[in-house]
């Protein structure tokens, strides 16, 4: 059972499983539970016979018949119809499906890896989830944190992204990404986690005008940002109310955390010029881009 909010890769957390296990070979079916229209659900999942219901004009195999030997991944499992989880919950404890039509149950073996973005211990309390199908499921269940938990990943995520958008719009040269550029992608909190990210490194590689990618690359993220205000010619500023005449690494710094402009006034102006980078809850090479983009870094 994979829990996260909606972005978080999931599915790629699926499909990693499916590539270092023994079935790496073998299928691997997907099924958004969600988006299926609830009268079809169960024709879907487990298939049907050739006149089985009014419509059905051939037979259909069904997902379950179609991942036999590999994995099965049920995306947001949490939207199944609770007469659907029934048939589920006898395809996860006997290893065998009931298709519709059919006279005799069908033995499948697969890999059942499910995912939601609901909290299925209050769906089982407000009587929306099977209490017995949701203890069969979470048999080994895997939080994955959002994206604003992890920073860490950010510039990892960017580069691979900024890398296989470039080799996809088969741009002339390679793209970099400048220290500004990272930090503001990581003080931000992405609320749709890594797919908003993605689509925001898509945006940017798409509409880049030169080798290097900058703040005003981004300026969907940078308004976002409180403080920050989109200027004509110079690309982003402060707010009257905000710092006098900072860049927008230095906003997002004393933004996002006092302790981290502390400490870096503590670096430039001070005598002491080393930082615990532990206490500032960031990676150590987020922490040097913020660095050697800010001003004052640079004239000391």
């Amino acid at each position: 059972m994979l829990e996260g909010e909606s972005g978080v890769g999931k599915e790629m957390v699926a499909r990693a499983i499916q590539h270092a296990s023994e079935r790496s070979s073998k299928p691997f079916v997907t099924v958004n539970c969600g988006a299926i229209p609830h009268n079809l659900v169960e024709s879907i999942l487990f298939g049907h016979e050739k006149g089985a219901f009014t419509g059905a004009t051939e037979k259909h195999s069904g997902k379950f018949a179609d991942a036999d030997g590999g994995t099965l991944f049920l995306d947001e499992i949490g939207d199944l119809p609770l007469e659907v989880q029934v048939k589920l919950l006898r395809a996860v404890q006997q290893g065998e499906i009931e298709t519709i039509g059919a006279r005799h149950p069908q033995k499948v073996n697969v890999r059942l890896i499910s995912a939601t973005n609901k909290d299925l211990i209050n769906e089982v309390r407000e009587g929306r989830f099977r209490e017995d199908l949701y203890y069969r499921l979470n048999v080994f269940p895997i939080a994955i944190p959002a994206l604003r938990r992890r920073k860490e990943d950010i510039p990892v995520l960017v580069r691979t992204f900024v890398e296989r958008f470039a080799l996809e719009q088969r741009l002339a040269s390679p793209l970099s990404v400048s220290s500004g550029a990272m930090a503001l992608l990581t003080a931000y909190d992405w609320p749709g986690n890594i797919r908003q990210l993605e689509n925001a490194i898509f945006r940017a590689v798409v509409l880049a005008e030169g080798a290097e990618l900058t703040v005003k690359d981004f300026p969907q993220i940078a308004t976002q940002i409180p403080g920050y205000v989109v200027a004509e010619k110079s690309g982003f500023t402060w707010e009257e109310t905000g710092p006098a005449k900072g860049t927008v690494v230095e906003g997002i710094i004393c933004r996002r955390s006092t302790r981290i402009s502390a400490l870096l006034k503590r670096v430039t102006c001070g005598p002491q010029r080393r930082i615990s980078i532990p206490t500032t809850r960031l990676p150590a090479s987020t922490m040097v881009e913020m660095c050697e983009s800010w001003p004052m870094w640079k004239r000391n």
